[in-house]
């Protein structure tokens, strides 16, 4: 059975590492550059991993983080950025309102996001939800 993983990242190379990274495992990858797209992909569809970049195209990367968050609470949400300190912020507001999420850091090898993608799935929804309390 695939694990089904959301890509939302307004730069095509990113997206494209994060497919061919994925691509040799049990994993069917959706992609997007929209935050409004990827919000709403995550919403509709039974997702078990998305990859978020902090500065989607269109939308804030934490307003989709929260939109997940308010219909999905226990899926797994890694945020991906170059972790600029004025993003620092941002991402202390979003723990701060209690939003959860992984962080990982720009620029990723191909066989570091195979290697966050197996850690992810490999935890049940209780698993994940406990490791961030």
């Amino acid at each position: 059975m695939h694990k089904r993983i959301l890509v939302i990242d307004d730069d095509s190379s990113v997206r494209d590492a994060f497919a061919r990274a994925l691509s040799n495992g049990p994993y069917e990858v959706a992609q997007t550059a929209s935050g409004t797209n990827g919000a709403d992909a995550a919403l509709s569809s039974d997702f078990d991993l998305v990859f978020l970049d902090l500065d989607p195209a269109d939308m804030d990367g934490v307003d989709v983080l929260r939109r997940i968050r308010g219909a999905k609470p226990d899926l797994p949400v890694y945020i991906v950025t170059e972790f600029h300190r004025k993003q620092f912020d941002r991402l202390v507001g979003a723990r701060a309102e209690g939003l959860l999420f992984e962080l990982i850091r720009k620029p990723l090898r191909e066989a570091q996001i195979a290697v966050v993608a197996a850690g992810a799935l490999s935890r049940t929804d209780h698993e994940y939800r406990d490791a961030r309390m």
